[in-house]
């Protein structure tokens, strides 16, 4: 007897279908670079407060965003096509968190990364990994257990009529990674206008970083120029920030 058998998407993958669905919507394409984190891994290595890599390229690219004006617009589409440029950069990351005994992605909200200390992103981030799903990402759940047709309306309103909404709910940027899992997710889904994932270190202490990209705002000029800046604040400036922080707890 056949074990094929057909059922109904749980609201779990609710949410990351509406991703799918309007990401396909957006001509996204990708620059990519090596960057030497060597310096940083060691420094990092150093800190009795266990600094994160997701919270050390939040921190980074939030700075570079801070900068680059072209990183915190977005392009909308009501009433006529137009460009948004919010004035704070607004970082989304994708968490994978267990909840009523299935994995479910979640995305956690910084509210300008770029200003923010490492070790205060860190402490959103561990809230953002251990307080209970039903507590920290109420809003998500909810969203996933509406009506399909009402969660596409809602999307849809939020990614082309209001500028300021999107870049609050949605983020100017995301990061997506598996590099705890020595895995390259380069070609993830967004709906941003820009995208960051980050592979695990080599034995060299290089990463592989790709930047997704919407090719209606940005050319590969563009893309390269900001993966080199990225790398710039990478080893410079937060490279000093570690250094500080390991100084000062230290003293």
């Amino acid at each position: 007897m056949s074990g094929a058998h057909r059922r109904w998407l749980t609201s779990d993958r609710s949410l990351p279908c509406d991703i799918v669905h309007f990401a396909g919507m957006v001509p996204l394409t990708r620059a990519e670079m090596s960057i030497d984190l060597s310096g940083v891994a060691l420094q990092r290595s150093s800190t009795v407060t266990r600094i994160s890599w997701a919270a050390v390229f939040l921190k980074a690219y939030g700075c570079v965003s801070n900068r680059n004006p072209l990183l915190r617009q977005c392009y909308m589409r009501w009433p006529l096509p137009h460009v948004y440029q919010h004035d704070e950069s607004v970082a989304m990351l994708t968490i994978q968190r267990e909840y009523a005994g299935k994995p479910r992605l979640c995305w956690g909200r910084w509210i300008d990364p770029g200003k923010m200390s490492l070790a205060d992103i860190q402490q959103r981030l561990d809230h953002y990994q251990h307080e209970p799903v039903d507590k920290v990402f109420s809003k998500q759940l909810r969203m996933s257990n509406y009506p399909r047709f009402f969660r596409r309306m809602v999307w849809w309103t939020t990614l082309n009529v209001f500028g300021c909404t999107r870049a609050r709910q949605v983020g100017t940027f995301s990061i997506s990674s598996l590099a705890g899992q020595d895995v390259n997710n380069r070609d993830h889904p967004t709906i941003c206008t820009t995208s960051l994932s980050y592979g695990a270190l080599d034995r060299f202490g290089h990463s592989l970083v790709t930047l997704v990209y919407d090719h209606r705002l940005m050319d590969g000029m563009q893309a390269a120029e900001s993966l080199q800046q990225l790398r710039a604040c990478l080893q410079r400036e937060i490279f000093e920030e570690l250094s500080q922080y390991r100084r000062t707890v230290a003293a």
